[in-house]
């Protein structure tokens, strides 16, 4: 999806050969997704570090699925479209400060 919101402003998707929808890419995304993918990087080597960030990451956010654990980049699906914007990333600024996280990205 990424590489099309950055060539075309509008997507037509098809299933079994038939469209299913068609428009720009914030709509499709506004109408059919569900959630938000929170990527973290964490710069640990130790993978103890990591576990705790992951521990923590449960912890403020109950609907987050770990969907990859590569090096040290953690990529999370948050499942519950309820969440405020700000709750997130107070909640977020809050683990960076404490762990020591390099980065994030919503």
């Amino acid at each position: 999806m990424d590489e099309c919101e950055a060539l075309f402003t509008r997507i037509g998707i098809m299933v079994d050969g038939q469209f299913q929808c068609l428009g720009p890419v914030q709509h499709l995304k506004n109408k059919f997704s569900k959630g938000s993918i929170l990527t973290i990087k964490t710069g640990f080597t130790d993978e103890n570090l990591t576990e705790k960030v992951k521990q923590r990451i449960v912890e403020k956010f109950r609907s987050a699925e770990l969907k990859e654990n590569y090096l040290d980049i953690l990529t999370y699906h948050l499942k519950n479209i309820d969440l405020k914007y700000s709750e997130v990333f107070r909640k977020l600024a809050q683990i960076k400060n404490d762990m020591g996280i390099k980065d994030y990205a919503l």
